[in-house]
This record gives structure tokens, sequence and C-alpha cells, in this order.
């Protein structure tokens, strides 16, 4: 894995984590009338997540490498 796949596999994390921390603040505030945006909250099935050899997760279906190694 390189240095930068590294970097955005950790920035995500902690970009999904926070997301997470904040959904159930941000439902109350929106109130019963809105939802949160389709997709806000991180998916968990793992079939959705591809992992590439250099270490970027991306969720856009189908693939084997990512945009940088194909």
């Amino acid at each position: 894995m390189t240095a930068l796949g590294a970097a955005a596999t950790q920035l995500r994390k902690v970009y999904n984590a926070t997301k997470s921390d904040f959904a159930e603040y941000l439902s109350k505030t929106l109130g019963p009338n809105e939802s949160l945006p389709t997709g806000f909250v991180q998916k968990t099935k793992s079939e959705e997540v591809i992992l590439c050899i250099c270490g970027l997760h991306v969720e856009e279906g189908l693939m084997v490498q990512c945009g940088q190694c194909g």
C-alpha cells in the first residue's frame, strides 16, 4: 500500500466514523419532516465496498482495481 493510499483509507475511516457519530443528532435536528440524505451513513454490506490492492476503499459497484491502479 502506498503512503497516499494509506492516508486516503485513514481519512475515509475518520470521515465515516464522524458522520455515524452525528447521524442521530442530525436526525433529531432535522425533525420528523426531513431525513438524512440517502447514503449519508455508510452501508455496512461488505460486498458494496471494494478494497483495491493500493488500499483505497471504493463504493462504486463491482471492480478489481481503482482508477489509479487500473
